[in-house]
């Protein structure tokens, strides 16, 4: 019994065993499940390069363009003011006038003495030339002659002199009327009728407010930023008109700096608007928007991982391997709810992969899905 036992056992294990070689020795080498064949997917995006602006802004003071304080070129009684503070004047209309009769009659006593200047030198004129006769044929003597030639030139230069404090005289004359020197508003009256006024006294102000002037100081940080150019455009708004939004353009600009406020002049050129007055003195607020001559490169947050050390890093594709490697990246500031600005380590060509839930390694093998737009905006 326990031989038949013993001798069954044995012919199981050689029948085992048997079978053991014979599965070794001619069955196929297992293949890869289809699960270690299949290539990760991934969605590639590519950097957008913007140009930054950045606004600058500071308080203003509103100045006309023009500003003038007018006076008369001579002394004189204020006989009337024909234009008063708030009228708008054209160039060239009369604003005030002092008495003439003076000047006027000094002007006539003078007309008057040329009159005869001038008939006093046309007889010398005339004694000359017979005298140049008479010495021709011998008749006066040279000392004669010379005589009659010092006269003629004496009362030609009467004349002359004569003639010049009469053009003096017509100009006093015009002066005793002030007129505005260009399109304006009369802003200011220092004097009244029936005054006398010294020459050179200011008398009334005007001022040019067809197109205004905006005038803000920038700190010697801001200024080199903004690199200042002729026509660079800005936006003024007032205390008074909350509302509204004027542009203005820069005119002029200082080019050193204020000793004490370390600032630097900058004024914009304003066009009156047709339907709001707008005033020398307003205080108004400046918003200028400068362009930093750098490119910056933008990226969707959703693209940034980290590496091992918590660093900011992005995966990039490359296409000639179809594989992915990590390059590690400097950030800015967020720039909207979905870009931030990328300060290093991207120049704005590269493929980037999209992390999403994936589990990436290095030099990993991936088959891109359609590439996103420029800055990943689905």
């Amino acid at each position: 019994m326990n031989n038949r036992l013993i001798h069954n056992f044995f012919i199981s294990c050689s029948l085992l065993l048997l079978t053991s070689v014979t599965g070794c020795s001619g069955r196929e080498p297992d293949r890869p499940s289809d699960a270690t064949q299949r290539v990760t997917q991934v969605s590639l995006l590519t950097p957008s390069v913007k140009t930054i602006t950045r606004s600058f802004s500071y308080p203003a003071e509103i100045r006309a363009r023009s500003s003038s304080m007018l006076s008369f070129r001579v002394d004189g009684l204020v006989e009337h003011i024909e234009k008063t503070p708030g009228e708008h004047v054209q160039k060239g209309e009369l604003l005030m006038k002092l008495d003439q009769a003076d000047y006027y009659d000094n002007l006539r006593v003078l007309q008057a003495e040329l009159k005869g200047a001038q008939a006093r030198a046309d007889k010398a004129l005339q004694d000359f030339r017979r005298a140049q006769e008479l010495r021709n044929e011998d008749v006066i003597s040279q000392a004669d002659y010379d005589g009659a030639k010092s006269a003629h030139a004496s009362a030609a230069a009467a004349v002359e002199h004569l003639g010049a404090r009469v053009s003096l005289a017509r100009h006093q004359l015009e002066y005793t009327r002030l007129y505005a020197p260009y399109h304006a508003t009369v802003t200011g009256q220092m004097v009244e009728e029936h005054e006398l006024v010294r020459a050179g006294q200011p008398v009334m102000s005007v001022h040019d407010i067809s197109t205004l002037e905006v005038e803000c100081h920038v700190p010697e940080n801001d200024i080199a930023r903004l690199k200042p150019a002729r026509g660079m455009k800005a936006l003024v708004t007032l205390p008074s008109f909350q509302k509204k939004v004027f542009e203005a353009s820069l005119q002029e600009w200082s080019t050193s700096a204020d000793k004490t406020l370390r600032t630097y002049a900058m004024r914009f050129s304003l066009p009156a608007p047709e339907h709001v007055t707008i005033l020398p003195g307003m205080t108004a607020h400046i918003n200028i928007s400068a362009e930093q001559a750098e490119q910056h490169v933008l990226l969707p947050h959703r693209a940034i991982t980290s590496d091992a050390s918590g660093s900011p890093a992005v995966w990039l594709y490359e296409p000639s391997s179809g594989t992915i490697t990590m390059r590690n990246i400097s950030t800015g500031k967020m720039v909207d709810e979905k870009h931030i600005h990328v300060t290093a380590g991207l120049d704005g060509k590269e493929q980037i992969v999209e992390p999403n839930a994936h589990f990436f390694t290095e030099g990993m093998n991936v088959t891109p899905r359609e590439t996103e737009p420029r800055g990943g905006e689905r």
